[in-house]
Parts: C-alpha cells; structure tokens; sequence
C-alpha cells in the first residue's frame, strides 16, 4: 500500500433507502485500494517493543480516510449517529446492523399483511388501493 493514500470516492449517498447498493460501492472501492479488511478487522496490537508503531500509524491513517469516505456518503441528518463510532469497522457494523435488520423486519412485516389482504367483495381497484397503501410508508 503506498504511503500516500488518495481520498476514496464513494459516488453514492446512503439515504437509509439505498443501503444495499451505497455498501456494494464501498466495498468497491475499499478493494481498489486494497482496504476491504478495514470493514472487518480491527487495528493491530501495538508491540510491547513499539516495534511495529509505523505499521500502527500507517493503519490508523488508512482507517481514518476509510471513515472520511463513509461519512461523507452518508446523508447529513444521519452522521451524528455515527459520532460513537472509532474506526471504520464500527461505522460498518453499526449501519449493517441499522439497515440490514431494519430491512428485513420490514420485509417480514410487508409478507404478513400482504398474505392477509383478501379480495373478497373489494372491487379491483380497491383490492389494489389495499396493496398500495401497504407499500406507501
């Protein structure tokens, strides 16, 4: 990895909506600059001889334009969220958890209601209405 490292680039904005393809974009572009592990792995162990403190320091730079990426694709009102978070991982985790649990709750709840909603004596256009209002929130 060269010592000096361009800023990444994410060219999308998580919304909260978007999740799935804003994380297809950073993974992307973390692995064209060969920093995909910052989104699993934690910092090294500094050696009790600080025998790899420019290792550490390199790491810790890395991870801090890992973290200026993400944030800076990640819409306004949603960063201070984020603020707790000290590496890039933990951006990672926290939104994974957010919007990868959130989505498929929403999507278990949308199955039930969806498998309730019987035509019965509705007319076409209110069976359909019924759909709509399902998808409208």
């Amino acid at each position: 990895m060269p010592s000096q490292l361009n800023t990444i680039v994410i060219n999308i904005t998580l919304d909260g909506q978007n999740y799935p393809e804003w994380a297809f974009c950073v993974e992307t572009a973390l692995r064209g600059y060969e920093l995909l592990d910052h989104l699993t792995d934690g910092p090294p162990k500094l050696q009790q001889d600080r025998s790899n403190a420019a290792d550490v320091k390199t790491w810790q730079k890395h991870d801090g334009k890992v973290m200026a990426a993400m944030i800076n694709s990640t819409k306004q009102s949603m960063i201070l969220s984020l603020s707790k978070c000290k590496t890039a991982k933990a951006i990672w985790s926290s939104l994974k958890a957010r919007y990868v649990q959130e989505s498929g709750a929403l999507l278990h709840t949308l199955m039930q209601q969806t498998h309730s909603i019987e035509q019965q004596d509705m007319s076409v256009d209110e069976y359909y209405s019924a759909f709509g209002r399902l998808w409208d929130p």
